[in-house]
């Protein structure tokens, strides 16, 4: 293990005081979004809008446009459905779930009997989501940790991490996809969002290399703000967690895009789940 670097104290100053400027600059950002929350909810009523998050939870995990949020929902809905297909889906873990973005999409697959589990560290979201659903039993939200692998609750057929990764810390990512892989059924699937790229070419998104540039962020003075991994890496770590990629939509790789417009979608399931299923299915006579 390589020796842990300590940054001068004058620098390591510098960053800490950007840091902080940074949390009071979100801070003030998003008490003017509540402030002007009440005329985007008039607004939403005006058009007969179905409900969704209140503006300042919109901004929180992108964009504060109401026609924009309600795009990217059908987008990836009908995304959902193409990779899906008619798979049954009783038990669904939502990690990083924001303020419940797929929930409508679960409740329409969801049996009467079966379960969702949303998690997500942002408390606003999860106060959200438990009043706006808070009709269904189906559904509950928690913060971390996630149940025990071994509790009767896990074993889920849909593991939903959809802008997870792109805010994870690579050791934070290499656990969380080695949880997932604990919790899912023998025939489950996960489908992750991520911003992999090309690690021997310029990724002019993610300006700011790590780990020999394997590693990049959007950011310098906010790494979770965004972040990416090389291909490779992340690829290495599927493996290394048991997981197979079935299928992938590269839209963000190799990474030559000026803007983060898109993120790359895997399917994954557990090394040798699609052959042990076919092996236990009955054979006609």
């Amino acid at each position: 293990m390589a020796p842990r670097t300590t940054l001068p104290r004058d620098v390591g100053a510098a960053v800490l005081a950007a840091e902080d400027a940074v949390a009071v600059a979100i801070a003030l950002r998003e008490g003017l979004y509540r402030l002007a929350s009440p005329a985007d909810v008039l607004a939403g009523w005006l058009a007969r809008r179905a409900p969704i998050p209140p503006l300042w939870l919109r901004r929180h995990i992108g964009s504060a446009s109401a026609s924009r949020y309600l795009s990217i929902v059908s987008d990836a809905e009908a995304l959902l459905d193409e990779l899906l297909g008619r798979s049954p889906i009783e038990t669904v873990l939502d990690l990083g779930c924001g303020c419940g973005a797929m929930i409508p999409y679960v409740q329409r697959r969801l049996p009467r009997r079966g379960r969702y589990l949303g998690v997500d560290v942002h408390e606003g979201c999860l106060q959200w989501c438990r009043k706006r659903f808070a009709a269904d039993d189906r559904l509950a939200f928690r913060a971390p940790p996630l149940p025990a692998a071994g509790d009767s609750a896990c074993g889920y057929d849909l593991v939903l991490a959809k802008s997870l990764f792109t805010h994870l810390m690579p050791a934070e990512a290499v656990d969380c996809l080695g949880a997932i892989a604990e919790r899912l059924s023998g025939n489950g699937q996960v489908v992750l969002t991520a911003f992999l790229f090309d690690g021997l070419g310029a990724v002019p998104a993610l300006p700011n290399p790590r780990q020999d540039g394997l590693v990049r962020h959007r950011y310098r003075c906010r790494p979770r703000a965004a972040v990416g991994f090389d291909r490779s890496l992340f690829a290495g770590w599927l493996e290394d967690a048991g997981l197979e990629v079935q299928e992938s939509r590269l839209w963000f790789w190799p990474g030559h895009h000026a803007e983060l417009s898109a993120q790359d979608v895997v399917v994954c399931r557990r090394r040798g789940a699609r052959a042990a299923l076919a092996s236990a299915a009955p054979t006609r006579a």
